[in-house]
């Protein structure tokens, strides 16, 4: 008889429940590192994102120099140089001395004859911007100035009154039959396509052979046809 009610006992009897604390640091573990695989995903597109971005703005720039010569039928050209950490961008007439051009602190929005930051960074900051210039397969033409703030290095690249690519030069030439001193465009017989920009992001990685993720805008042949490349297996873009 007593045998009979220690097993009715023992079949009544509620199974514990809940997790060890055993399970719970193992689950919690768990939870963290996929939490953190996720996290370097997402960062990594996010920044992929901002290169694209800053690719576009590069292609847009060059694009707009080309438009603008056509329009009013006069030369015009694309600046690029990196300031103060930041990598800055404008368009504007041939005949104006890209170190001369004020800084669009206003509004990072694009506008001809001011410098843009290309990150979107607010003008002013003291934070750098991540999108950088890659100057060993950067090949358009540069230029250093010496204005009031210091010497800089400035990529350009220049349009004819018919949206012709030709190479940006300084000092005394001859331009449209006319002798010119000052800043301007110069025959675009003296252009050899294709030629690059290239930038990267220092918030992706970056090795002792190069960045791993690189964008470019290569103005590709002497009728200034732009394509915007990206990085290969070769190591190079385009």
């Amino acid at each position: 008889m007593n045998y009979f009610l220690f097993k009715i006992l023992i079949a009544t009897q509620k199974t514990p429940t809940g997790f060890s604390l055993l399970e719970i640091l193992f689950t919690t573990v768990l939870i963290g590192i996929i939490a953190s695989i996720g996290f370097i995903n997402l960062s990594r597109t996010l920044e992929l994102q901002n290169l694209k971005n800053a690719s576009s703005a590069v292609y847009q720039a060059i694009y707009q120099a080309q438009i603008y010569s056509m329009q009013r039928k006069e030369y015009w050209q694309a600046s690029f140089r990196m300031y103060n950490g930041n990598f800055q961008y404008a368009y504007h007439p041939a005949t104006t001395d890209p170190s001369t051009l004020p800084i669009n602190s206003s509004s990072n929005q694009p506008s001809s004859s001011v410098w843009t930051n290309l990150s979107g960074l607010t003008t002013g900051t003291n934070q750098n911007s991540p999108i950088q210039m890659y100057y060993p397969t950067t090949t358009i033409i540069s230029h250093t100035y010496s204005p009031s703030y210091g010497s800089t290095t400035i990529y350009e690249i220049c349009f004819t009154d018919q949206g012709i690519p030709s190479t940006a030069v300084t000092g005394t030439g001859t331009w449209n039959n006319t002798t010119q001193t000052g800043h301007n465009c110069n025959d675009p017989a003296l252009f050899n396509p294709p030629v690059q920009i290239t930038m990267y992001s220092n918030n992706l990685p970056v090795y002792s052979t190069g960045p791993l993720y690189q964008r470019c805008v290569t103005i590709t042949n002497l009728l200034g046809a732009l394509r915007a490349g990206q990085d290969q297996p070769t190591g190079n873009c385009y």
